[in-house]
């Protein structure tokens, strides 16, 4: 089953550079950055590392953030992690 990995991140990129990493190495996940308004580096670490950017055009609360990322989903299991949680291999 493939799953979906949803990182948000508001002004996170500093730790994007870390937990992205480990979320891209997950086997059969497709990792999306949910950039919550964000005025940092975000955008540019999602780029670098390849991976899905979806951005909000203004700053939600975390619910809300989540709500919209889990629309922009196929379906499917999906993981919500914070830029701060760094997933370990496997």
């Amino acid at each position: 089953m493939d799953t979906q990995i949803l990182l948000i991140s508001a002004d996170h990129g500093h730790l994007l550079e870390h937990s992205l990493p480990a979320a891209i190495a997950q086997p059969g996940a497709e990792v999306t950055v949910i950039d919550n308004a964000s005025t940092d580096s975000t955008s540019a670490v999602t780029a670098e590392h390849g991976a899905r950017h979806l951005r909000l055009d203004r700053r939600l609360s975390w619910a809300a953030a989540n709500n919209a990322a889990i629309a922009s989903t196929g379906g499917g299991a999906v993981l919500l992690v914070n830029a701060d949680c760094f997933l370990e291999p496997g």
